[in-house]
């Protein structure tokens, strides 16, 4: 999305309070004169965006970043399915040491049972 596509996109402050969940207790004159961002999701163009909205008080303006959610969702499953498989291949290993150990005692006290 380049400049000229955001020069038409125009949130009118009350709509952009409406989706911001945190500020749903405060007024917007609250709202503008926190330093807190606010983070909010948005469905547009059959697309979900997460975003971040903080009032500038120096130019009297929202300052607000948009991203797409599914590349947010995309690394946070690779991520995720790295630690898992990590997770599985360490319990499986372990496992096996332990079978293996198991194994060796069991033959070894049968052994034992047997002189």
């Amino acid at each position: 999305m380049g400049p000229e596509q955001y020069s038409k996109l125009h949130y009118q402050a009350q709509t952009l309070v409406g989706q911001i969940p945190q500020s749903e207790n405060l007024s917007p004159a609250d709202t503008q004169q926190s330093d807190t961002p606010y983070t909010y999701r948005i469905h547009r163009d059959q697309k979900n965006y997460l975003g971040a909205a903080q009032f500038n008080n120096r130019f009297q303006m929202w300052v607000m970043s948009e991203t797409l959610m599914r590349p947010l969702w995309v690394t946070f499953f690779k991520t995720a399915l790295l630690y898992v498989s990590i997770f599985f291949g360490s319990f499986l290993a372990l496992f096996i040491i332990f079978r293996i150990i198991a194994v060796a005692e069991a033959k070894r006290l049968k052994e034992l049972m047997y002189l």
